[in-house]
């Protein structure tokens, strides 16, 4: 009886370690998308062009446009392709890239996905770029900020290729504007995430 006691917490603990593994590492992918995305997406915003011949480039300055807002909840992948599947039907990632792509969306790991919370606070942004809480810090008028939203992500056995479906628009005080949604690829090169647009 106390061996098959034991086997049934070394199981739990297994499991429970193996989920820890799992949500760090999406938390770790999630912090090298949004710094990607963000300085791929706003920095090059900061390019004033002066002529035909000369650019003139201005410090990323420490300013409105810097703060960013990420929703602490991550939704089913399998419910968002449910919901958007239009976005999952064709891809534009090249053959060896789809194939890993919907190797991952058609395995049994991403319809098992739950919903989860995430503590974002521990989501480091990169210079300029800093975390607020919309909920707690007045908005000023005419200011613009990031809002990030993302699906639980799902990675290969190796957690080395995943699929995520970000959500990036501009806030403002009165609503959001323009802004992306889809699924990425995503891929660990020299230690960091990378993304691959569908």
């Amino acid at each position: 009886m106390k061996r098959i006691a034991r086997v049934i917490i070394f199981g739990l603990f297994f499991v429970t370690c193996s989920s820890k593994n799992y949500e760090n590492e999406e938390l770790i992918a999630i912090q090298d998308i949004a710094n990607i995305f963000l300085q791929e997406t706003l920095i090059p915003e900061e390019l004033v062009y002066i002529s035909e011949d000369s650019i003139l480039i201005f410090p990323f300055s420490d300013s409105l446009n810097s703060r960013v807002f990420f929703s602490d909840g991550l939704f089913p992948i399998s419910q968002v392709k449910k919901d958007y599947g239009w976005m999952f039907k064709e891809s534009n990632l090249g053959t060896v890239d789809s194939a890993l792509f919907y190797s991952i969306v058609n395995s049994k790991r991403f319809n098992e996905l739950k919903f989860r919370n995430f503590d974002k606070t521990k989501i480091e942004l990169l210079k300029p770029f800093k975390q607020f809480d919309r909920t707690q810090e007045r908005i000023i008028t005419g200011e613009r900020y990031s809002i990030f939203n993302f699906s639980r992500i799902c990675f290969d056995t190796k957690r080395e290729i995943g699929v995520v479906v970000l959500g990036y628009t501009k806030g403002y005080e009165n609503g959001t504007a323009t802004g992306f949604r889809g699924p990425l690829l995503i891929k660990k090169q020299n230690g960091k995430w990378v993304y691959f647009k569908n």
